[in-house]
């Protein structure tokens, strides 16, 4: 007798490898999923952070009483930042980002700048002294920001919330 590999055996053994080739592209497709996706809420939460530190900061440094905008998605202000130049510094969502401008004359155009994208609420609160809310510019004392951030699916919606106490709003004894 011939020693060899029948038809049946052949179709067997190419079936048997089909079925692992398939159940190991499943696992190395699913891999992949699970580490784009986990990319993307990195990315997103990194925009956010970053967004809303950078917000913090200016407005901690922002000069009393110019608050010109006190809106639940809108913040406009002036500040001194890098030197001795005062900015008017303004923040506001649009759509789903959040947008940047600073300018440094009350003339000069809007030029806004995409800093955060995958925004799905802006909420400023401001505060007075007391702890009460306030939409009197000059009774400001602690500004609290919460942006609401899209998680790519199956993920929920995170909430970064910040309260700022900008340093030259207090008065003598606070």
């Amino acid at each position: 007798m011939k020693k060899g590999v029948t038809v049946i055996e052949l179709l067997i053994a190419i079936l048997v490898v089909g079925m692992l080739s398939l159940g190991l592209a499943y696992i190395i497709t699913s891999g992949l999923k699970v580490w784009s996706g986990g990319q993307k809420r990195t990315e997103v939460l990194d925009q956010g952070r970053i967004s809303i530190e950078r917000l913090s900061r200016e407005l901690r440094q922002a000069v009393r009483n110019t608050l010109a905008t006190l809106t639940v998605n809108d913040v406009k202000f002036n500040a001194v930042l890098g030197g001795n130049t005062t900015y008017i510094v303004e923040y506001k969502l649009s759509g789903t980002a959040l947008q940047r401008s600073e300018k440094t004359s009350a003339g000069a155009a809007d030029d806004f700048v995409n800093i955060a994208e995958s925004i799905n609420n802006l909420n400023i609160t401001y505060y007075d002294s007391a702890g009460a809310e306030t939409a009197t510019a000059s009774d400001v004392r602690t500004v609290r920001v919460t942006l609401v951030m899209d998680m790519p699916a199956p993920e929920q919606d995170i909430n970064i919330i910040t309260e700022v106490r900008p340093r030259n709003f207090m008065t003598t004894g606070e």
